[in-house]
């Protein structure tokens, strides 16, 4: 947003700056400022929005449920992955960041190996 905001007003350059927002937590000062600088805002859920100081269009993130669904046969999954169909799996998708609890997830799983080491 910075380098947008600097090529636009310092070089002159007819740039039209759109920020998107998955954030469900309070922006800083700057990034508020940041923010209100931009032509439009995109949210990734209404959640998203609410952190916004000003209104913005809501697109959804899409999963193709045709694609992406859960497999009626489990057993057979872990079979064809190489995994053991008793282990306990846990697992962390989409980007790590401080704000998800990652942090959280690896101290459980420290405390929880040594007693159990099932879990992969």
């Amino acid at each position: 947003m910075a380098l947008g905001l600097l090529l636009r007003h310092v070089l002159r350059r007819k740039y039209r700056l759109l920020f998107t927002s998955a954030a469900q937590r309070h922006h800083t000062g700057f990034t508020r400022w940041l923010i209100r600088k931009q032509d439009a805002l995109i949210a990734t859920s209404p959640q998203a929005a609410s952190y916004l100081e000003r209104p913005a269009t809501v697109i959804l993130h899409g999963v193709d449920t045709t694609i992406f669904h859960p497999t009626t046969d489990k057993s057979a999954l872990r079979r064809e992955l190489g995994l053991d169909p008793d282990a306990v799996l846990i697992g962390c998708f989409g980007r790590v960041r401080a704000q998800k609890g990652v942090d959280l997830l690896v101290e459980a799983a420290l405390r929880l190996f040594p007693r159990a080491p099932a879990p992969r």
